[in-house]
């Protein structure tokens, strides 16, 4: 799999499910239907988070780096175009991607072999079950080009040692009382999308190679 940037947590991946869900039913907004998931929540005053944690994944081998394309942006230049910048008004008949200006991009990406992913959630057995196994296929950066594939999904009950193993999870900086040896301070989502910036705040980050005891 494309190894990720940031932590992948079990809470993110089951509210793409319900978003997918949501859409084949013909939902008008589809995301506000995936902030309803069936799990519980922990809430310290106006702080809280689902009880789900980051998908810990078991690597084997190496990093290796693997190189992609893109195309050039043509829907950029062409609106670009249309408003008349003075460098775009020459008449073009072709696009040249192998060269100059208008050359695609190239990338690399870093990728490990994983065997697999492991992560603790408390809600309904049965419900989240039901949503991985219809609805998620793949893990990780750029699925729709093949990489991160998952062979097979088991949602099973843990053993009473590990039922506060949800708490390997980023945090809100408030809830101090809930964090493990393996949290440190940090800048991070607490929230669906983990990704995106605007949601970053002060939180509890979790590193699964750190003593994993209560605090």
């Amino acid at each position: 799999m494309v190894v990720p940037d940031i932590n992948l947590h079990s809470d993110g991946v089951l509210q793409l499910a319900a978003f997918r869900i949501a859409q084949r039913f013909g939902e008008p907004n589809p995301a506000a239907k995936s902030e309803y998931l069936p799990l519980e929540r922990a809430v310290v005053g106006n702080s809280s988070v689902w009880k789900a944690s980051q998908i810990l994944v078991e690597y084997e081998g190496e990093r290796f780096w693997d190189h992609y394309t893109r195309r050039w942006e043509m829907n950029r230049w062409s609106d670009d175009h249309i408003r008349e910048r003075w460098d775009m008004r020459v008449q073009r008949d072709t696009i040249e991607q192998g060269t100059g200006h208008q050359k695609s991009f190239l990338f690399v990406q870093p990728v490990r072999m994983a065997r697999r992913a492991v992560s603790w959630c408390v809600g309904d057995e049965a419900a989240v079950r039901q949503m991985l196994q219809e609805e998620i296929f793949a893990l990780g950066k750029n699925v729709r080009m093949g990489w991160g594939r998952i062979r097979e999904i088991v949602v099973s009950p843990a053993p009473a040692e590990e039922a506060e193993n949800w708490r390997r999870r980023t945090l809100p900086i408030e809830m101090e009382a809930f964090k493990l040896d393996g949290h440190f301070r940090a800048v991070a989502g607490i929230k669906a999308p983990y990704w995106d910036r605007s949601n970053w705040k002060e939180a509890w980050q979790f590193d699964e190679t750190r003593t994993l005891t209560p605090a």
